[in-house]
């Protein structure tokens, strides 16, 4: 188990309505992550063919 502290976290945003912390794990196959959506996210619907 590995043990991140919130000072290590990185910021991100994808939209105006969604950002996010991101803890990297220093591991290739794994990192974890929080999102908070504030509104619709994605503001269209997505159209799958």
């Amino acid at each position: 188990m590995k043990l991140v502290k919130l000072e290590q976290s990185e910021k991100f945003s994808n939209s105006d309505t969604c950002s996010g912390l991101e803890y990297p794990l220093n591991d290739k196959d794994i990192d974890f992550s929080t999102a908070i959506i504030n509104g619709r996210y994605p503001k269209k619907r997505i159209l799958y063919k």
